[in-house]
């Protein structure tokens, strides 16, 4: 049944007793347009959580790692791209109530509403979790600020990166229901701590606010809590289409722009990549030199 999965993928399924309806669920429903190594990640720490994946308690995170100690072709540090698993508020709840001692949350309790990067939204939220600790009900209370805990990314106008900061689609959308999410992890931690730890919730991360490194194995490497704007899929689909024409390496302008998969290619760079891509097979069709180093010359 899973013959026409890659080697590496049947041995893997194979090895954590996963059938293909499992793994056809996982790759379309729970976790679309994941990697597959990114999936069988999932399952392992669901699996070392005792957690059930198909219902998705964890989320799957792109962040950027520095390589300490490798640099660019423009001199500065080397990045790649890669998946990390993280909590969701559903898993932290299944953790407190697997304990026993669970005993209620209250109702979210709002500030006043306040604007902040031209969202309206509470100035701030509280929630209260109970636990039964020796026989009492005890309070355990989180107070979180919209203004620092939205997740933020930056403005782009016609295709470059300014440093103007606006509030990402999810906490404009529902910025009542982010910040509720928020305020209640924070009060879960505080009520479970050895249960919890202090491992933030993917609710929690703030996208291009930057973070001091977090040391990460091997040693070498630190991350950083930021995410960008990706290459459409159409912008994925003529970056392929030119790279063929042109007789362009693939490698080279993945090596550039820092990532390993055309798909991960961040927007900024995908309009410059396709404006000298577009520039060459001008140049190729005036039946000008061609340029074999195409790579080597794009200004990302």
């Amino acid at each position: 049944m899973m013959t026409t999965l890659p080697a590496n993928i049947q041995t893997a399924l194979s090895d954590r007793n996963i059938d293909i309806a499992v793994w056809t669920t996982l790759q379309n429903s729970v976790f679309p347009g994941a990697k597959d190594e990114s999936i069988l990640l999932a399952v392992d720490y669901c699996k070392a959580r005792k957690l059930d994946v198909l219902k998705k308690p964890c989320h799957i995170v792109p962040m950027q790692v520095t390589l300490s100690g490798e640099k660019d072709n423009y001199g500065n540090s080397k990045k790649i791209w890669r998946d990390v698993i993280m909590p969701g508020i559903y898993e932290q709840r299944i953790t407190a109530f697997r304990t026993g001692q669970m005993a209620g949350e209250d109702e979210p309790i709002f500030g006043e509403t306040i604007t902040h990067l031209g969202v309206t939204a509470p100035e701030w939220c509280k929630v209260t979790v109970y636990r039964f600790i020796n026989g009492e009900r005890c309070a355990f209370s989180h107070t979180e600020y919209f203004a620092e805990a939205c997740a933020t990314t930056f403005e782009y106008e016609n295709g470059q990166k300014t440093n103007k900061l606006k509030i990402n689609s999810m906490w404009t959308k529902r910025p009542r229901g982010q910040l509720a999410k928020c305020a209640e992890a924070g009060a879960l931690r505080k009520a479970f701590p050895d249960e919890l730890g202090g491992v933030i919730t993917a609710d929690e991360i703030s996208e291009d606010v930057q973070k001091e490194p977090i040391d990460v194995t091997p040693k070498s490497n630190v991350i950083e809590a930021q995410a960008v704007e990706l290459v459409t899929a159409e912008q994925a689909q003529q970056i392929k289409q030119l790279l063929e024409i042109t007789g362009t390496e693939a490698e080279k302008v993945l090596a550039l722009c820092g990532v390993t998969a055309i798909e991960q290619i961040p927007a900024a760079h995908a309009v410059k990549v396709i404006n000298k891509l577009n520039a060459t097979l001008d140049a190729q069709t005036a039946k000008a030199p061609d340029d074999d180093n195409l790579g080597e010359d794009i200004p990302l």
